[in-house]
């Protein structure tokens, strides 16, 4: 049973990861991609001690599961990953927004 949790935990970082790649169309530019994978890194380790543990993934898998579990019953319906999604969606906008001109993201030549 512990197996199939991790599993579908892994799976579950793995979509969200990927909604985070798609959120930017799919492109990502120069530092913009290392700036991701870096963020992710980070976020994961938890104990910054350069590594991440089965544990720390598992950690951080239960977080983003319960994020998306609006109505915290222990299961995620299409329509609360697709709310997540969205408000996520929202969110990353807003801040691109807010960033526009500070060329904090340059892109690659």
């Amino acid at each position: 049973m512990r197996k199939l949790s991790l599993l579908t935990l892994t799976a579950a970082t793995l979509v969200f990861t990927a909604n985070a790649y798609a959120g930017h169309g799919g492109k990502c530019h120069g530092k913009h991609d290392g700036h991701h994978k870096d963020k992710f890194f980070t976020e994961v380790d938890a104990n910054k001690d350069g590594s991440i543990t089965r544990e720390e993934q598992a950690t951080f898998s239960d977080r983003k599961f319960n994020e998306t579990d609006a109505n915290g019953d222990g299961k995620v319906t299409k329509e609360e990953m697709k709310s997540h999604f969205e408000k996520k969606r929202a969110e990353w906008k807003a801040k691109r927004e807010a960033d526009k001109g500070t060329n904090k993201y340059p892109k690659a030549d």
